[in-house]
């Protein structure tokens, strides 16, 4: 990493194929008292010169209230280059905010199916906000295709080890949802936390008269 003026230069670790284009996040420090939340936006050009969709966001301020730290990221399209140049630019108050025509990334709910679909350009990914399934369905954006669909998380727990000669009695568990919220949402990263506890189930997956307590519960990012 290296700075010149109010630009960083960064570049991959270790070697790296610029064949293959991955999305990347990362993070940059600021020297104190120089730029500030309210009136800096941030721009990045790879070594061809033409700036990138970047999404940034800040991470840690100085004592003063100046930036120390910011998180940025961008996506897999384009071709990659060994470095980047990461540039803070002063502007007018509230800068920060990237333009939402560079979205590349939506989420919709639907209040009457309970659902929430993340779109990403390439996928759909259903996320129902009750239930026993984390994921409704996972659908390719180009021809429609369904990858994965009526994703749970599945529990078992037994009464004593197995190598005890008494007999040993199976408890079988899946997840429910309580809650989904949108953590994050914009142009290159969305973050959606699902959080729920396991619930009794016969070995069916259907809901259990047996009582069991509902326990281990679980909290996911995606």
């Amino acid at each position: 990493m290296n700075r010149k003026d109010g630009a960083i230069k960064v570049q991959w670790l270790g070697r790296h194929d610029t064949s293959h284009n991955p999305s990347a996040t990362f993070g940059v420090p600021w020297p104190r008292g120089k730029y500030w939340p309210d009136r800096t936006t941030f721009t990045c050009s790879p070594q061809t010169g033409k700036s990138i969709v970047l999404q940034s966001w800040l991470l840690a301020y100085w004592p003063d209230g100046s930036i120390k730290w910011t998180a940025h990221a961008f996506a897999a399209d384009g071709d990659v280059t060994d470095s980047y140049s990461v540039e803070a630019i002063t502007t007018s108050p509230g800068s920060l905010q990237l333009d939402a025509a560079c979205a590349g990334i939506s989420i919709k709910h639907d209040t009457n199916t309970g659902f929430r679909e993340v779109d990403t350009g390439k996928i759909r990914v259903v996320f129902p906000n009750t239930g026993s399934e984390v994921i409704k369905s996972i659908i390719t954006t180009s021809n429609g295709t369904v990858i994965g669909k009526n994703g749970r998380l599945v529990l078992l727990s037994k009464t004593s080890l197995p190598t005890e000669t008494e007999s040993t009695d199976s408890h079988h568990f899946q997840s429910n949802i309580e809650s989904v919220k949108v953590e994050q949402k914009d142009p290159i990263r969305a973050l959606l936390t699902v959080r729920g506890i396991h619930h009794a189930v016969d070995a069916n997956s259907k809901s259990s008269a047996r009582s069991q307590e509902p326990w281990l519960p679980f909290i996911l990012r995606f």
